[in-house]
């Protein structure tokens, strides 16, 4: 039996399945947005949460307020990834999109980049910002750092050893949150700059496509 101070968080890509997570167990959960203008700039491969596969988003804020209305209506509560990291050119429409998310009430930012950490630390209402496992945390004082911050939760990265996780437990007042993981990937999320979904961009040239992306 699981000890109760374990939250089960799982993904939703539309709000269609978030009554039916829930009532499978879900005590939280968490989603992402690639917008009509996100995509428009940078393509589903520049994915703003380092989830380029369109399955894995939802489409829209819209449907994010749906997710976070029936999510709430549970007392569930809905994290929003923007887990990537970001060029300057990237931050006008990063932070915009971080507003649009928290104007639609979520619980708490996903983040892996330092520089928007510290801005959402400044424009951020009543929600918690969450530190990746793109954040590449392999130590507690890795941990404590980003906690001075104002780092609520941290989430570790997937390769990490029991006896790791337990000495990084050490960091007092912090949630942590770890995968179940259920694929054979050897690569570490934050040193990973493999580009999925490039077969989901029709007529794309590679070389101005990659270009586009990481401007």
């Amino acid at each position: 039996m699981l000890n109760k101070m374990i939250n089960i968080l799982a993904p939703t890509n539309t709000p269609n399945e978030v009554e039916q997570l829930i009532k499978a167990g879900a005590d939280e959960l968490y989603c992402g947005v690639i917008s009509k203008d996100w995509n428009k700039s940078y393509t589903n491969i520049g994915s703003v949460n380092r989830r380029e596969f369109k399955v894995s988003n939802l489409r829209s804020f819209d449907e994010l307020r749906q997710v976070v209305k029936i999510a709430h209506s549970y007392n569930v509560p809905v994290f929003f990834t923007m887990n990537a990291f970001y060029s300057r050119r990237q931050f006008e429409l990063v932070l915009k999109e971080a507003k649009e998310a928290i104007n639609c009430n979520i619980d708490a930012v996903v983040v892996a980049d330092i520089n928007l950490l510290l801005k959402l630390e400044k424009i951020k209402n009543e929600i918690d910002l969450h530190m990746s496992s793109g954040a590449t945390i392999f130590n507690s004082r890795t941990a404590k750092f980003y906690q001075d911050l104002g780092v609520q939760r941290i989430i570790l990265p997937r390769h990490l050893t029991l006896t790791e996780m337990k000495e990084i437990s050490k960091t007092k007042k912090i949630d942590m949150e770890v995968f179940i993981m259920n694929t054979r990937c050897m690569n570490i999320d934050g040193f990973c700059t493999y580009q999925h979904g490039v077969n989901e961009v029709k007529n794309a040239n590679l070389g101005n496509l990659m270009k586009k992306i990481h401007l």
